[in-house]
Parts: structure tokens; sequence; C-alpha cells
């Protein structure tokens, strides 16, 4: 199976932010898509804008994650990547 998008945050998601810390330590799939749903919940909380979940479609004017983002966290062969 490919890449699948779990979600996107609005503004900076910088990985040293509290509240990523449990998508960071994530060791399974299904862990680190639990993580980010609680990420994307809290965002909005926390005063930082929006979380965009995958059912309300994709946020963004430009079709991938490769133009315009600054943070791309994504779960392989057992842990965490990000670029």
């Amino acid at each position: 199976m490919g890449a699948v998008w779990v979600g996107s945050l609005q503004r900076d998601a910088d990985p040293a932010l509290p509240l990523g810390r449990l998508v960071l330590g994530a060791t399974d799939p299904i862990t680190f898509a639990d993580a980010v749903t609680d990420l994307l919940d809290g965002w909005e909380d926390e005063a930082r804008r929006f979380g965009h979940h995958p059912a309300d479609g994709w946020p963004w004017p430009w079709p991938d994650s490769t133009s315009g983002t600054d943070w791309v966290y994504a779960f392989d062969a057992g842990r965490v990547w990000i670029t």
C-alpha cells in the first residue's frame, strides 16, 4: 500500500512543539494515525489555527505536500520520518 494522508496542520508544525510529541514517539501505524488525530484536534485549542482531517477533504490549493509545506511527517518501516 502507498502513502495515506492522515491530516494537515495550518501554521508551523515544528517537531519540538509539545502537541506533536506523541506523533514522534509512535512505533506502529495505528498509534501514529491516532496521535495525528489527537494533534489535529488539539491544534485549534492551542490557537495555532486549524487541523485538517481527511474527512474534510484536501485543504490546500496545491495538489501535494511537496510544495508550500514546512514539515512533513510520515510513518514507514517502523518509525516516524520528518522532512
